[in-house]
């Protein structure tokens, strides 16, 4: 795919939201938030220079990342999620396994499907973004687009256009690779997310009313700590504005067991920076929340 440098007014004409990014990380402190503009995406781009690569923010955008090395078993699992999801000429190739682009009108936050040890396959959705062009760092190539010239690239093909996918859908195909990985020898293959498909394909929406602390614990319990750095962070604003009804819960020190990997059986993530980190990023959260 032939392109011109920072094509963002044509990707968001297409109904996607890119965002800057430095390698696969993007660089604003809101970027899953801020207004889907040129004019926002210039000024963030100008604040980072560095931030030579564009992403897309997921939501809408719903992408089946797979991150496995064997080709054979990448071919096995985009089979499975082609009859789960349907057929999309958009497939975006990195250093491994490829990433797989739907629409998605009722968006969901991620699936993944994994074991212990390593995710295997992702269902990118609300507060993820993909890497759409650039350059890969691992590789020093570019990421490609393999069916660009069927028109399957995000500045040929409108969001619109895509496959479209409910949240029943993505979690049927997630049990179903799954299912397919374990017998491909991957072992104890588990998936977590979403735990049942909503019947209204509406996202969950919090509710505002006062919940226990062995609720919160319970979720926590769903959600693998050694997730990425931009889910860490929606887990600890999402408990700094938990409305627990009990004064004595102490929900720093739950994000810190969490972290760590004491509700996952003990086992501390690679990505764990310590409870200082922990604790910066709490008190980070509370100021936003009391508007210091």
């Amino acid at each position: 795919m032939t392109l011109t440098k920072f094509p963002d007014a044509a990707l968001i004409a297409n109904g996607y939201e890119p965002n800057a990014c430095d390698g696969k990380r993007s660089v604003a402190p809101k970027w899953s938030s801020r207004p889907n503009t040129v004019e926002a995406l210039a000024a963030e781009r100008a604040a980072h220079s560095n931030a030579l690569n564009t992403g897309a923010r997921c939501g809408r955008l719903s992408v089946a990342d797979i991150d496995i090395t064997n080709p054979a078993h990448v071919m096995e699992i985009k089979k499975v999620i082609a009859a789960n999801l349907g057929e999309t000429l958009l497939e975006r190739v990195g250093a491994k396994g490829c990433a797989l682009c739907y629409r998605n009108e009722a968006p969901t936050s991620k699936i993944t499907v994994g074991t212990r040890e390593k995710r295997l396959v992702e269902f990118l959705g609300i507060g993820q973004q993909v890497v759409i062009l650039g350059t890969h760092p691992d590789t020093g190539r570019d990421y490609e687009w393999p069916n660009d010239y069927l028109g399957g690239d995000p500045l040929q093909t409108p969001l619109a256009d895509l496959p479209e996918v409910t949240p029943a859908m993505l979690y049927d195909a997630a049990h179903a690779a799954a299912a397919r990985l374990k017998t491909l020898g991957y072992g104890e293959v588990t998936v977590t997310g979403i735990k049942t498909p909503r019947e209204d394909n509406a996202a969950p929406v919090a509710s505002g009313k006062p919940v226990s602390p062995a609720i919160i614990e319970a979720m926590l319990c769903s959600i693998p700590p050694s997730c990425d750095r931009n889910e860490w962070l929606i887990v600890c604003g999402g408990l700094v504005a938990a409305p627990v009804a009990d004064p004595a819960w102490d929900g720093l020190d739950l994000f810190i067991r969490w972290s760590r990997g004491d509700l996952h059986g003990g086992e501390t993530p690679a990505n764990f920076a310590g409870p200082e980190d922990c604790e910066a990023q709490w008190q980070r959260d509370m100021g936003k929340l009391h508007g210091n």
